[in-house]
């Protein structure tokens, strides 16, 4: 399948998740996950299997770096729509609040 419709037949399947949440926004995705299946919040979330310290970097050339940006290219545009999508989601109920505030 060529990249433009594997990006779009994934971003089509990805619709038909009920939540996709973000690592980087990983306590506010947890959060309106409990919200979405109308479960309390926990009271922590206990950081489980994480890395002590950063990975460190690695010396790659410019060919191996433009290969993988090459191979990675549909992930990092669903990556991408994903991000902008969460980003409006986790936006809402903030913005819903302050109407209401």
């Amino acid at each position: 399948m060529p990249d433009p419709e594997l990006l779009e037949f994934a971003k089509r399947r990805v619709e038909e998740f009920r939540f996709v949440g973000l690592v980087e926004r990983f306590e506010e995705s947890v959060a309106q996950l409990m919200q979405s299946l109308g479960w309390d919040p926990p009271d922590s979330i206990p950081r489980l299997n994480q890395a002590p310290r950063r990975a460190q970097d690695y010396e790659i050339s410019d060919e191996a770096h433009d290969e993988m940006l090459r191979l990675t290219e549909v992930d990092r545009a669903l990556y991408e729509h994903l991000a902008e999508s969460a980003e409006s989601r986790l936006a809402a109920p903030a913005r819903s609040a302050e109407s209401r505030g």
